[in-house]
């Protein structure tokens, strides 16, 4: 399911391996966050909202996208457009993708 949330602008990086961007969901009523992890195997991108193209150019930078990880079943939000922009697999429990 693509997400109807609009994109954020930023992105706040807590250290340098953790970012978090956010953006609000009118149909829920509610702000989204996203979490950007930057591992040894690579980067994380942990329930995506979408990102304006210029912060998630920066926030990737070059580092390679090693996946998508879905926490629940409510957060695929942008998951499935990330994953295809990076070619990234979706990472989630069997229960969150079934429903």
């Amino acid at each position: 399911m693509l997400s109807r949330v609009r994109p954020a602008f930023d992105f706040d990086r807590i250290t340098p391996n953790v970012a978090i961007w956010h953006s609000y969901d009118s149909a829920v009523k509610a702000e989204l966050y996203s979490t950007c992890l930057v591992t040894s195997d690579g980067t994380y991108l942990v329930d995506p909202v979408p990102l304006q193209r210029e912060a998630l150019d920066e926030l990737i930078r070059s580092d390679p996208v090693a996946g998508i990880i879905v926490t629940s079943s409510n957060h695929h939000r942008d998951a499935a457009r990330f994953a295809e922009h990076f070619s990234a697999p979706i990472l989630a429990h069997a229960d969150t993708v079934s429903r």
